[in-house]
């Protein structure tokens, strides 16, 4: 079966109406379209000629993890098939001769539909810095203590960010949705340092925080918005039930990943709302260095606009800036300290340098050329890249070339690297 004859019946039955096809003849031509387009489903035979199928896929799960992986065979054995399906090699098999409507549409429809998934998850991933930003700088109506509550069910809810199914609503777009949970009372009660006050004073500020909203900072201004549509303490099972709002949820998901148990333990050590606000806002920016922060936003995100004692600089400085300040220096390992910008005699900003005093982890490199070598040498099951076949050592030049490195020498091929 030929390109020229689903060519011809692709268009004759024209139900592809947002797909392109794009054929290759052979595993050469297959990895040069790869390298140069966006593609969402690979469909190979295993019978090519000079390479077969599942080394050409193997390559593609190698380079091209995304892409979906469909295998067309004449071969009867479905075990081993099935084997290739459950060590992902393959999503689906497609034994000649293949029923187009009943076989070939579902399967393309279906890989397609998966990367289309899977796409629209790293791209909401990518964004979500952008978002936590927003989150980061909107205002919290809440008191010290909900505050508090509304951290700790963050950092609760990072294992909870689980995929459970995937959603698509009328116009094709898909989404993650996330089940309602529900937390032990008592242990959150503890991570709150609350252990020793009573049931009844727990559930006072679950009751507030559901009452409260965040205002989000929006181009046009501030809309307001309830975090948590269902926040329910279960007074007879001791848990904390809570629903999301799905409006805010991916912006949720960055910030919790923000807060280690460490930096979870400092936060709660700080003795204001001021200095967990401002703590929270300088956070984010500790690899950076400095911050720098509008006079007038920065009483937004502290809720102390409106505050007529704090018109005064002086007063500002004094009470808030030098308190956090000295509140953050000692009880984390996060060092601040802050510089006034001014126009004028007026300050109009506020620029925090910070430092950690404890080392970080650096950040992840590029993949070496010889990490590269030796992952392909551990896919192929082999010590040396002499020992490599034919078509191992084509595949593995091409990822080298692809990568900017070097292709292998005559002198790696006797047994070094």
């Amino acid at each position: 079966m030929g390109h020229k004859y689903f060519l011809e019946i692709i268009e004759r039955k024209n139900v592809f109406k947002n797909i392109n096809f794009v054929f290759a003849l052979n595993a050469e031509e297959a990895i040069n379209i790869l390298n140069s387009k966006e593609i969402a489903v690979i469909c190979s035979d295993l019978r090519m000629p000079e390479t077969n199928g599942i080394d050409l896929l193997n390559h593609v799960k190698l380079n091209f993890p995304n892409i979906t992986r469909i295998v067309i065979t004449h071969l009867k054995d479905i075990n081993t098939l099935s084997v290739l399906i459950r060590k992902d090699e393959i999503y689906r098999y497609l034994q000649k001769p293949i029923m187009f409507e009943e076989e070939f549409y579902p399967a393309i429809k279906d890989a397609v539909h998966k990367y289309m998934i899977e796409r629209t998850e790293d791209t909401q991933l990518s964004n979500l810095k952008k978002e936590n930003n927003k989150l980061n700088e909107s205002i919290f109506n809440f008191n010290e203590l909900e505050l508090n509550l509304f951290i700790v069910i963050l950092y609760k809810m990072r294992n909870f960010y689980k995929v459970k199914e995937f959603v698509e609503d009328e116009e094709g777009n898909v989404s993650r949705q996330i089940d309602y949970v529900s937390f032990d009372a008592k242990e959150i009660k503890s991570m709150m340092q609350m252990k020793d006050r009573s049931f009844k004073a727990f559930e006072k500020i679950i009751t507030g925080l559901q009452d409260r909203t965040i205002s989000l900072k929006t181009a046009n201004g501030y809309i307001r918005i309830k975090a948590f549509p269902t926040l329910i303490f279960n007074e007879i099972e001791k848990k904390i039930e809570i629903d999301i709002n799905k409006r805010i949820l991916p912006l949720f998901m960055e910030l919790t990943e923000q807060f280690t148990q460490y930096s979870l333990k400092e936060f709660l050590s700080l003795n204001s709302k001021h200095s967990k606000r401002i703590y929270q806002l300088l956070k984010q920016y500790e690899n950076i260095g400095e911050r720098t922060i509008n006079i007038d936003d920065l009483k937004k995100f502290l809720e102390i606009e409106n505050n007529k004692s704090y018109n005064r600089f002086y007063n500002f400085e004094k009470r808030v800036l030098e308190t956090t300040k000295n509140d953050i220096n000692s009880l984390t390992t996060l060092n601040i300290n802050f510089e006034k910008e001014k126009q004028g005699k007026e300050v109009v900003a506020v620029t925090f340098k910070m430092k950690k005093t404890v080392e970080v982890e650096k950040e992840e490199v590029k993949e070496t050329r010889n990490e590269l070598i030796n992952r392909y040498l551990k896919h192929y099951k082999v010590k040396y890249i002499k020992d490599l076949d034919e078509v191992g050592k084509k595949f593995l030049d091409t990822a080298l070339q692809s990568k900017g490195y070097k292709i292998t020498s005559k002198r790696m091929l006797k047994g070094e690297q």
